[in-house]
């Protein structure tokens, strides 16, 4: 509501004031100098406006429009893509496929793989490879990188070094193994003062070494380290193409799209956050940005500025010419005039940006036009009552408009006056606070309706003397009893042209509600150091107390079973077993152990012993009270133990760590389950290693072969059947055994990818042989654990045309000792099929009896060990009697293997064993060899090995 005051005696009268949400704005009277600038020359006015233009250009105050009107440029130039640049997208969809983030190591090999598979010219990876997550996820990348033969770049960049934003920047780069197969790219942007990327470097001095950016290297136009270049944004981002990586790893991509490409491999999934602010196209993700930068040096458009002396030029163009020719015209032809030259200069700057990407500042030539027309308008209307009427609407809209704005803030915005009354607040505030019961806090005082925190901070904001502001963050107690953490920021404004100073203060504050926020950030530093399952330091963590010295030895413990555990009775009984196995190891390590959780089911205890013995006696105490069983969730549950164990003393953390992992998988094939490291066992995990790298390139470079053992009727001597064994011959390592490669290709997961291969091969090879030979196929396994092998196995039948009555699986009694669901329906599926299994090693493992008795099994294999000694052998006689006697009574077949001499055989046809293999009649030979003499075989009786044992 307006009011006048009474004048005080001998002075002028005040002007009218306005009363808003915010206090009182003086209205003041035009003042003397107003009626001085309007006497002046309207030449002297266009020449100052010309002044005032070109300052606002060397003060960068025109970098606005310019940019804007660049960004019109650009939409209007249009360019199309040359088409040489591909983007391979981390989306939703491959975020989705491959369920983890960040991907594992192995993942961007195959995609490294695929793209040099469809011929990719050169790629660039956008990704953070500065970390080690894994080593079997590194070696595998690195073998990718060495196969692509230097034709990928690999990102590097700086980066804050922490949150602290006085802590300086860091440089990241791929670890050494990945970078010495790759070339290193700089992949910082150049953010302007609005948030937006326009800029591009050739080139940056990282740590003393010129890294050249991603679009130097794959355009092959490098500038000057450290030198920048515009991108071209009329080039049109959506018509570079973009391909899936979940489509590019499934295979499902036209390989024509990568063909002699550059590739920029690199996050777009919004959630990723990879995004930047550019003109035209908004926000894009970070590798469509590379892409750009690459496509404008490709077409040689990098966007260059004009020299800044034509702003002057043209100024000083302006006023000579332009402003008396508009001061003498007509007020509607001489502003005809300004808009028509506007026009045909923003007309010129986009014909010479079309032609050579010269991007001409002409923002302060449009202000000065716009200043020309301005002084000419004024000059027209009486400046006084224009000035207040202007005056008078800015003020009616303002103060609507800061009444809105406040009252529809999604921050809470409290606004108090000297009295600390509160004149104005948004809707949110109260809704933030919990005061539901009070809507709207306008015109209470703010020490009854607000915290107690919050009211502290407004009444010091309004006690302030000057304009202030002040930043914190607070707990507070909401209304119902609830804590929240709000972000404050208290500011003390000072409304001028008041008498009444005191009077003239006000203070508001500004909060929003980050309890969400900051729990998450808490929770997220938690995560990076702590195991969210068992509470026990991660990886991370034990580097870092590796790292600062004091740990004599680290030792690794990895539990056996745990993924029986979770099949049998469910993750949820997984995690409470691996729960309780933290709580027993916390026992065992005591005050001094440091005791983290590595990943899966692995343990790590850092230790400052250093004598073996001592570590020993450790090691002994994990495995006795983890071998003790567990009662978690009302089942009983128990696990094996194995313990690797490294010296750490004067070690780096990570080669500590490396050297434990390798003790831990040697521990896991010890009988005592405790190992050592020492260097002979870094030499023999390399050395599997090499024989895993190679095994890959197996069977496309025609490496594995598979030969056929023949096994006999014991009373004719004719051939039954025959046993198929792969065999693989290196050019480099020679005739590899399969009891060297077949465990490596099981751990590493080539098994399945060979055994289908065996599978196929020796079903083709059988159907070209009598129909009344069988032929004898090993299962790993691992083959049922990844399920699928029943539609193998009617894949190799169909594609052969074998009868499945001829096709005998061979398995092992390992596979029954981890018996699931997924087992039992993988044995059924085959057997539905027609066809039969044997049990190879039969008596070597444990429980075999229950196992003859629980499976469909057709033919059982006496292991070698009871043959060795036959005939004089009691023991194994009447072990061999045993099992003919307990197979016979359950219909199954007995074959012996291993039978070297005609004594062994004659024995083991005495004892009623019916079917035998071994050295006495024939070494494993290729197909075509037992194929001749299956082919000339008789109806007669007659021992068909004599030419086997005729050529050994």
């Amino acid at each position: 509501m307006a009011r006048r005051r009474r004048p005080a005696r001998g002075r002028e009268p005040r002007a009218p004031g306005r009363t808003t949400a915010a206090g009182i704005y003086p209205v003041t009277s035009p003042s003397r100098t107003e009626h001085g600038v309007k006497k002046l020359r309207p030449a002297l006015l266009m020449t100052l406006v010309a002044a005032l233009a070109l300052i606002a250009n060397v003060l960068g105050w025109t970098t606005p429009l310019d940019n804007w009107l660049l960004g019109h440029r650009f939409h209007l130039a249009d360019r199309e893509p040359t088409g040489q640049v591909v983007v391979v997208a981390i989306d939703s969809a491959s975020l989705a496929a491959v369920g983890t983030w960040p991907w594992p190591r192995q993942v961007h090999a195959d995609i490294i793989d695929r793209l040099r598979e469809f011929g990719a010219a050169e790629m660039a990876i956008d990704f953070d490879f500065s970390t080690a997550p894994t080593e079997e996820g590194d070696a595998a990348l690195e073998a990718a990188l060495r196969r692509a033969g230097g034709s990928v770049i690999l990102a590097a960049f700086h980066q804050a070094a922490s949150a602290d934003a006085d802590s300086g920047m860091s440089f990241n780069e791929p670890i050494p193994r990945l970078a010495a197969h790759a070339w290193l790219g700089s992949v910082n942007v150049r953010v302007d003062p609005d948030n937006a990327v326009r800029r591009f470097a050739f080139g940056e001095w990282i740590e003393g070494m010129p890294v050249l950016s991603v679009p130097a290297l794959l355009s092959g136009r490098p500038g000057a380290i450290g030198s920048e270049f515009g991108v071209d944004f009329s080039i049109d981002a959506e018509a570079i193409d973009q391909i899936s990586a979940i489509d590019l790893l499934d295979g499902s991509v036209d390989a024509r799209r990568i063909a002699g490409r550059k590739v920029i491999v690199g996050a777009t999934a919004i959630e990723l956050r990879d995004l930047f602010e550019v003109p035209v196209f908004g926000i894009i993700p970070g590798p469509v940005l590379q892409a750009l930068a690459t496509e404008t040096l490709l077409q040689q458009r990098a966007v260059v500025h004009a020299d800044p002396k034509i702003v002057l030029g043209g100024l000083l163009t302006l006023v000579l010419i332009g402003a008396p020719l508009v001061r003498r015209l007509r007020l509607l032809i001489g502003t005809g005039l300004l808009v028509i030259a506007a026009a045909a200069i923003e007309a010129g700057a986009l014909a010479q940006f079309a032609q050579d990407a010269t991007a001409i500042p002409t923002g302060a030539w449009l202000l000065a036009i716009a200043g020309f027309a301005g002084v000419r308008l004024t000059g027209e209307l009486d400046l006084r009552g224009a000035l207040a009427a202007a005056f008078r609407r800015d003020l009616d809209r303002a103060e609507a408009v800061l009444g809105r704005v406040i009252d529809d803030s999604f921050a809470g915005v409290v606004v108090a006056d000297h009295s600390g009354t509160i004149v104005a607040a948004s809707r949110a505030a109260s809704s933030i606070l919990g005061l539901s019961h009070h809507p709207t806090l306008t015109g209470r005082k703010h020490r009854e309706a607000l915290p107690a925190q919050l009211s502290d901070l407004l009444a010091a904001a309004t006690e302030q003397g000057q304009d202030s502001q002040r930043h914190e963050e607070m707990t507070i107690t909401r209304a119902g009893g609830v804590e929240a953490i709000l972000d404050v920021i208290a500011s003390t404004s000072v409304l001028p042209g008041s008498r009444d100073h005191a009077r003239a203060v006000v203070g508001s504050i500004t909060f929003n509600d980050v309890t969400e926020q900051v729990q998450r950030t808490r929770r997220d530093a938690f995560l990076a150091r702590f195991d969210e399952l068992t509470g026990l330091p991660n990886r991370h963590a034990l580097a870092e107390r590796l790292a600062s010295g004091g740990v004599g030895a680290l030792l690794f413990f990895g539990l056996g079973r745990l993924k029986a555990v979770n099949d049998a009775l469910g993750q949820g009984i997984g995690n409470l077993l691996l729960a309780a196995v933290a709580e027993r190891a916390r026992q065992v390590a005591g005050p001094d152990g440091f005791l983290a959780r590595l990943a899966g089911e692995e343990f790590a205890l850092a230790v400052a012993e250093v004598k073996p013995e001592a570590l020993t006696v450790i090691a002994d105490g994990l495995i006795a009270a983890l071998s003790v069983p567990f009662e978690v969730g009302g089942s009983r549950v128990t696990v094996g133990i194995s313990v690797g164990i490294a010296p750490a003393i004067a070690a780096a953390p990570a080669e500590a760590i490396r050297h434990a992992d390798l003790a831990l998988q040697a521990a896991k094939a010890d009988s005592r389950g405790i190992a050592f490291y020492d260097a002979a066992l870094s030499a023999q995990i390399e050395a599997n290693r090499q024989i895993e790298v190679a095994l890959w390139d197996a069977i496309p470079l025609g490496q594995l072969a598979v030969h056929y053992q023949p096994q006999v009727d014991l009373t004719t001597r004719r051939i039954t059947g025959a046993e198929a064994l792969v065999r693989w011959t290196h050019p480099v390592f020679g005739a590899v055994s399969p009891a060297r490669f077949i465990p490596i290709a099981e751990t590493s997961g080539l098994i399945e990818r060979i055994g289908t291969w065996v599978l196929e091969k020796a079903c083709r090879d059988a159907a070209e042989m009598p129909s009344d030979i069988r032929v004898a196929v090993n299962v790993s396994p691992v083959q049922f654990a990844r399920g699928g092998l029943g539609r193998t196995v009617a894949g190799a039948l169909a594609a052969s045309g074998l009868d499945p009555a001829r096709l005998e699986l061979e398995i092992t009694e390992s596979l029954f000792m981890s018996a699931t669901s997924a087992i039992e329906e993988a044995v059924a599926d085959v057997l539905g099929q027609g066809v039969t299994f044997a049990l190879d090693d039969f008596g070597t493992g444990y429980s075999s009896l229950g196992y003859l008795r629980r499976y469909p099994l057709r033919k059982v294999k006496i292991d070698r060990s009871f043959v060795t000694g036959l005939p004089v052998d009691l023991g194994s006689e009447t072990i061999i009697r045993a099992v003919v006697a307990l197979t016979s009574g359950l219909g199954m077949k007995v074959i012996a293997e291993g039978i070297e001499s005609e004594a062994q055989s004659e024995a083991l046809r005495r004892l009623g064993c019916a079917e035998g293999q071994g050295f006495l009649f024939g070494r494993p030979m290729p197909g075509e060899q037992l194929r001749a003499v299956l082919s000339a075989r008789t109806s007669d009786a007659q021992d068909e090995t004599k030419g086997f044992r005729a050529a050994v």
